[in-house]
């Protein structure tokens, strides 16, 4: 295999480090949030801090996946975004 090609993906897939960032991302939303529920509505409504996407929809780079996680350390802590 050439080094500028990319091995393929399964189709539809995820690829495993934006998969293991969303559980991270997921696991802190459930920390910070009172319950699931509360957790998983914010996890997936389009928020004007992430440019109108959903958190998980952010999450699916490396930047936004930071910006979520920021995000969710205020809410935690009651810190500045």
């Amino acid at each position: 295999m050439s080094s500028n090609k990319r091995p393929a993906r399964p189709a539809g897939g995820l690829s495993l480090l934006v998969s293991a960032r969303t559980v991270d991302l997921v696991a802190m939303a459930h920390d910070t949030f009172k319950t699931k529920a509360d957790a998983e509505g914010w996890l997936h409504k389009d928020h004007p801090l992430l440019d109108g996407l959903s958190p998980l929809r952010a999450a699916q780079t490396p930047a936004g996946a930071k910006r979520v996680s920021e995000i969710l350390t205020a809410l935690k802590w009651g810190g500045v975004v």
